[in-house]
């Protein structure tokens, strides 16, 4: 379904309690029932620019092969560990590239070189509440794919780290 740009409100962000059920309704336990409790990094802002949600912000450079992005500190997971870049470069590195879970990586982190080849990007640790994505070649269009995408870029580590094939020694 095509992301409806004028239905998002600006929201304040402040520290929740943690370690609630949530409980709702659903006809089916579809994978994306999940979709309901889960914010992406960006949202659609009121005049369909690419406005921060759980990111605090980005920058880009000049050329958009690096895209710094800017974690609002304070964050958690629902059992209370904190979110960082980690969880962010995890994602990517342990549940993307190796596409862990069956699925193409998105085209969002990818561009074509001159030679007509897909490279992807590389996903770089600042420090705990920033990380770089790097492309070779020039992707302005990242931000608005990774939204088309749900713009999910993280997974708690604390968490998936025991249930990744490697850890539990199947491939």
């Amino acid at each position: 379904l095509p992301l409806r740009k004028d239905v998002y409100t600006v929201t304040e962000f402040a520290v929740g309690a943690y370690g609630d059920d949530v409980q709702f309704a659903a006809e089916t336990a579809e994978p994306m029932a999940g979709e309901l409790l889960t914010e992406g990094l960006f949202r659609y802002g009121k005049n369909g620019t690419v406005a921060p949600n759980v990111a605090k912000g980005y920058t880009v450079n000049s050329d958009f092969t690096k895209y710094t992005i800017d974690l609002r500190e304070g964050l958690r997971w629902s059992d209370g560990a904190l979110f960082t870049s980690d969880d962010c470069i995890f994602f990517y590195e342990k549940m993307c590239l190796p596409e862990t879970f069956g699925e193409a990586l998105w085209e969002c982190f990818t561009t074509v070189n001159a030679s007509g080849k897909k490279e992807k990007a590389v996903f770089k640790k600042l420090d705990a509440y920033r990380f770089e994505v790097i492309f070779s070649n020039s992707k302005p269009e990242f931000l608005a794919q990774l939204l088309e995408q749900g713009g999910i870029c993280f997974a708690p580590e604390h968490y998936f780290v025991n249930l990744m094939p490697e850890s539990m020694g199947t491939d």
